[in-house]
């Protein structure tokens, strides 16, 4: 079993899960590497050319390798061991939930590409593509999954790892079968995951051929099923360092929590576990430094310039398997002299410092505060042996820059011992806590115990309060290193922790006394508070109706009555009203539970029910009578409600409404709710949610509803087209009342775009004063206007024509013949009007007849 898997460092492409998929058309008759399953979409991004064939060249593999002819330059998902067939879990050999890579051709399992359509990295059109290579075509439904590792810590050093999820982040789910779709799920800390988003597999999928038969396998399979999704589901950047894994389940959802049925790259008839897969798996395709060469093919993991098989004993490839059971050396407890003083998986032999970072990933190996490269003792000028041109050392992290590995081969150079001049040697600190133990001794603090110190910082697996839980574990409970009962309840720390009770709430424990300063009901009232009001403390409304303890006392009502609350909801065996029926009962008989007499007939409702005097009343009940009804028992009463509108018979005297129809002006509104909502139930225009009787004209235009309603006007709008002329004159003008532009006496609206008109071709005396009427010139100011008698004289020409004081007349003001302001003799003339609108220039033009 992997334990301890090391704390993950930036990668640049880590990996991925694939996950099978499952299809229901025959592959029979298909070539290697033509769809037969495409997706539905004009623009499909898994076949960028739309060929129909996830080639290159546009037809079958013409080579005995796929990767290269590949149309998409697909990643391949690195492999710890080559895909072996039939390992997996679930399914049947050679079936749908069995990844396969065929070593003779170099293909694997999985592949993945990162699309950017308009190569504007990280600006939200980005895709993510997968691709899986299966062994054989599903009939049914299975899960296909891409797990991603983004925060780059796994296993132990993974906070959120769990049983079944040793540290995945996004899962990608292909489900295969009817009504199974593409998902985007986080799995963060869980095996059961939450949907980020969900896709057809429709459009964002596609089946293929493969090209060789898997050793192994036979007829028409191997296929590749492809799908994507976009990048920013995923929460990664195009740049981002990321893990990634790929399995298959036997049922259409996640892989995690056992339900893995193959882990590509991992064999799992020698590795069993699913988590120890995973870990495997991601540990495969890690890239610590970053320089693209993954750390089980990398001579020098942290490019520290220190090869790895120089940083370990006895100068062995610390990746190296060799029991070949699957499980690194460093971590495998088989590994001869294995040792593991601090229980975090990894052998102490490879961990000089102990601090849960192998010694091949851990630029100071020893932890002493001087990084290994200089204890080898290299320097900016070095010439030690195997330095490749143009690198250097990088203060910040202690690594050989150039971003590749510092040295290949053997170089006994980096084995020197001596500490490079660069770094001096820390004081002696026995206990650890930070504090050199010299500066114990001045400070009268043990420099043998790391809990006491002045400023220093205890161990992780010390346990300085004493209450069974060490510090690191009091830091992942979030409780006090230092008290042993942090909430002060009366128990340990620890001892909450074994109860499964929170050490951190006085509130929840077995056994304790939660403190007199806490709410443990959450109502708003201390403990003490509601020991002295004699409330519950554990029940956050003691009196059931609705509202918390504190509420009440915030309002000033009783927390003990459940009558007593604003905006609380009393019991339904409670009396509010005093009248002699529970609240139930008054909820079945309809009367008001907070009215002891409903209809106000001066008999409580009880007596009206039950018949039974209550000696608190006047009156006497003489049978059973309707608590509802003010006329029952005495019908001649002011106070009965003859019409049923809410309105007592007095109250309708008073209005002038009928008291025997419960809509006196007949708009569908009930007298009293028209009361109710301050409208006038004597008004059938003045309602909330009535209808006005067609006959009413409640806009006072002159148009009944009726009419308006044959116009088209707005019968609450005495001026529907807003020009200044009510409906009803518009109507009588004979013009449009729903258009600005035609009215009488009128202003167009400003947003009105009206064309100009002219009124009558006629200049007489006896008709519009004898003026020329341009209709909305007025709109266009920027406007000339002139007129030519039948000889094309112009007599007439004018700027800013207006209908008013610059208008024509028949009087010339431009004919050289004649004197300016003359009369111009009855006959045939010709207009020609120019004005602009918006910037456009437009033009009319026509004949004009003066007349006398």
């Amino acid at each position: 079993m992997i334990k301890g898997f090391p704390k993950l460092f930036p990668t640049k492409r880590m990996l991925v899960f694939v996950f099978a998929i499952c299809a229901i058309h025959t592959l029979l008759g298909q070539s290697p590497g033509q769809v037969y399953g495409p997706a539905s979409p004009t623009t499909n991004p898994m076949d960028p050319n739309g060929d129909g064939w996830i080639t290159s060249s546009g037809s079958t593999f013409t080579g005995g390798h796929e990767l290269p002819e590949f149309e998409i330059p697909f990643i391949p998902v690195p492999e710890l061991t080559g895909e072996p067939n039939s390992d997996q879990q679930t399914g049947a050999t050679c079936g749908a939930s069995d990844i396969v890579g065929d070593p003779n051709t170099g293909s694997v399992g999985g592949y993945y590409y990162i699309s950017d359509p308009d190569g504007n990295p990280d600006n939200g059109d980005e895709l993510m593509i997968f691709r899986m290579r299966i062994a054989r075509q599903a009939n049914g439904a299975f899960g296909y999954s891409f797990l991603f590792d983004t925060d780059l810590a796994f296993g132990p050093s993974d906070p959120n790892s769990v049983s079944g999820n040793p540290g995945f982040e996004i899962e990608v789910i292909y489900g295969s079968g009817n009504n199974n779709d593409v998902l985007v799920e986080n799995v963060d800390g869980t095996t059961s995951g939450t949907n980020i988003s969900t896709y057809d597999t429709g459009t964002n999928s596609q089946r293929s051929s493969a090209l060789n038969t898997n050793p192994g396998c036979s007829g028409n399979d191997p296929i590749f099923i492809d799908w994507y999704v976009p990048l920013s589901d995923i929460g990664i950047t195009t740049t981002q360092n990321f893990r990634i894994a790929v399995a298959t389940a036997s049922s259409p959802s996640s892989a995690l929590g056992g339900s893995a049925s193959d882990i590509s790259g991992v064999d799992g008839d020698v590795i069993t576990s699913d988590d120890d897969q995973f870990t495997a798996a991601v540990y495969a395709s890690s890239d610590l430094d970053g320089d693209g060469v993954t750390d089980i093919d990398d001579e020098d993991d942290d490019n520290d310039g220190i090869l790895d098989i120089e940083e370990t004993p006895g100068g062995v490839d610390p990746n190296a398997d060799s029991d070949g059971d699957g499980i690194s050396d460093y971590q495998d407890t088989d590994y001869p002299g294995f040792v593991d003083s601090n229980s975090d998986g990894i052998n102490d032999n490879f961990d000089t410092d102990l601090d849960g970072i192998e010694d091949h990933i851990d630029t100071d190996a020893d932890g002493d505060g001087c990084a290994d490269v200089l204890e080898a003792g290299f320097t900016e000028s070095s010439t030690i042996p195997g330095e490749l041109e143009g690198t250097g050392y990088d203060p910040n992290n202690g690594r050989v820059t150039g971003n590749t590995d510092g040295y290949t081969g053997s170089n006994p150079d980096v084995k020197d011992p001596g500490v490079s001049t660069a770094c001096v040697a820390e004081p002696t600190d026995t206990d650890g806590d930070g504090i050199t133990d010299d500066q114990e001794v001045i400070d009268g603090t043990d420099p043998l115990d790391d809990c006491d110190s002045i400023g220093g910082t205890p161990l992780g697996t010390s346990d300085c309060d004493g209450d069974g839980l060490t510090t690191d574990e009091e830091t992942t409970a979030g409780t006090d290193p230092d008290i042993a009962d942090t909430d002060g309840d009366g128990v340990d720390d620890g001892q909450e922790v074994t109860d499964g009770t929170d050490p951190l709430d006085d509130c929840d424990s077995i056994g304790g006394t939660p403190l007199g300063t806490s709410d443990c009901d959450g109502d708003g009232l201390t403990n003490d508070e509601e020991a002295a009001a004699g409330t519950d403390p554990d029940n956050a409304d003691t009196d059931g109706d609705g509202i918390s303890d504190g509420q009440e006392v915030t309002d000033g009502t009783d927390p003990l009555d459940d009558c007593a609350s604003l905006g609380g909801t009393p019991l339904g065996t409670s009396d509010c009203d005093g009248d002699g029926l529970t609240n139930e009962e008054e909820a079945a008989a309809g009367t008001d539970p907070n009215n002891a007499d409903t209809d106000g007939d001066g008999l409580t409702d009880g007596e009206e029910v039950n018949n039974a005097d209550d000696p608190a009343t006047i009156e006497t009940p003489a049978g059973i009578s309707d608590p509802l009804n003010a006329c029952d028992p005495n019908p001649g009463d002011a106070g009965c409600d003859s019409d049923g509108d809410t309105l007592t018979d007095g109250e309708e005297m008073l209005l002038g409404t009928d008291p025997n129809n419960s809509d006196s002006d007949g708009d569908g509104v009930d007298d009293g709710q028209e009361v109710s909502d301050g409208t006038d139930p004597l008004d059938d225009c003045d309602s909330s949610g009535g209808t006005p009787m067609g006959t009413s004209d409640c806009d006072d235009d002159g148009l009944t509803i009726d009419e308006e309603a044959i116009t088209g006007t707005d019968p609450n709008n005495p001026d529907t087209d807003g020009d200044g002329v009510e409906d009803g004159q518009e109507v009588s003008d004979g013009t449009d009342p729903l258009d600005s532009c035609s009215s009488i006496g009128g202003t167009p609206t400003a947003s009105a775009e009206c064309e100009i008109e002219v009124e009558n071709d006629l200049v007489d005396p006896n008709l519009n004063g004898g003026t020329f009427i341009i209709r909305n010139i007025e709109n266009f100011p920027d406007n000339t206007v002139e007129i030519y008698n039948r000889w094309g004289v112009k007599v007439y020409e004018t700027i800013g024509y207006n209908n008013q004081e610059n208008a024509f007349r028949g009087i010339s003001n431009g004919r050289a013949t004649l004197q300016e302001n003359e009369q111009l003799p009855v006959g045939v003339y010709f207009y020609v009007i120019k004005y602009t609108v918006n910037g456009v220039g437009k033009s009319r033009a026509g004949y004009l007849y003066i007349n006398r």
